[in-house]
């Protein structure tokens, strides 16, 4: 069989995978929507959010649009791999010629189609349901939100790759999901993390939200962070794919 047409295989194959898992769609659209309909009920006032102190990066909005987006991609990568090694079906690809890149490349694929319908989703419920959002380029703002999910979805592969099972896999995605938010800049500036401050610059989800913070407030250029995002996405990826690739040769 040819690269083209075992991609296409293995490409279908996803899809009808993901379509069987409701508990996977159920994550994709449902956990966005309440995030963002709650936070809209609970939403404070603008000058109730103004600090003086720390409104360079303080904006409950830009960490629950960025979050909302995130987490579905992290959960739904994180089983991708770990779902088949403990079915056995993971054991049976890595004997055939097999390619890991085109293997991640095929979940990547069909989570990514369905992250940008997630990233609409989220989109049109923010600015149907939040009064101090305003989106001057929704094409743009689509782009980019959709660039948070690839990043994410990738970050989760690799977590898939390297967990034993899924309850593995589930504890390391909450432990970086908490790690991350506490050094996002969002509870406090990055230049007052102190020692911290360089881990916290280069923490994907520190991307992620500051990106949108600045893209929502229209504070895009510089932006150095859709940069590092899809530095991120390369990264990851390609991380999860070198240790698979290890995995086969050991297999």
């Amino acid at each position: 069989m040819s690269a083209w047409r075992r991609l296409c295989a293995d490409l279908e194959k996803e899809s009808l995978l993901l379509l069987r898992d409701r508990r996977a769609l159920l994550v994709a659209f449902l956990v966005p929507v309440l995030t963002i309909w709650v936070y809209g009920f609970v939403e404070p006032p603008a000058e109730a959010r103004f600090d003086a102190e720390l409104f360079r990066t303080t904006d409950p909005t830009s960490l629950v649009v960025s979050l909302a987006v995130m987490f579905p991609a992290l959960m739904l990568a994180s089983g991708a791999v770990v779902r088949e090694r403990g079915q056995g079906t993971l054991d049976r690809l890595l004997v055939t010629p097999m390619h890991p890149a085109g293997f991640l490349a095929a979940k990547l694929a069909v989570l990514a189609a369905l992250a940008f319908l997630q990233t609409l989703l989220v989109l049109f419920v923010a600015l149907t349901t939040l009064d101090n959002i305003t989106v001057q380029d929704p094409v743009g703002t689509i782009g980019r939100l959709n660039l948070v999910a690839l990043a994410f979805l990738s970050l989760g592969l690799l977590v898939s790759t390297v967990s034993r099972n899924e309850s593995q896999a589930l504890l390391v995605v909450t432990l970086l999901v908490l790690v991350m938010l506490v050094l996002s800049g969002f509870l406090a500036p990055l230049d007052g993390l102190g020692p911290l401050e360089p881990v916290a610059r280069m923490l994907p989800y520190t991307h992620a939200y500051l990106g949108t913070y600045h893209h929502l407030k229209g504070l895009d250029a510089p932006d150095p962070y859709w940069a590092l995002l899809a530095l991120d996405t390369v990264l990851a990826f390609g991380a999860a794919a070198l240790l698979l690739r290890r995995t086969s040769r050991t297999a």
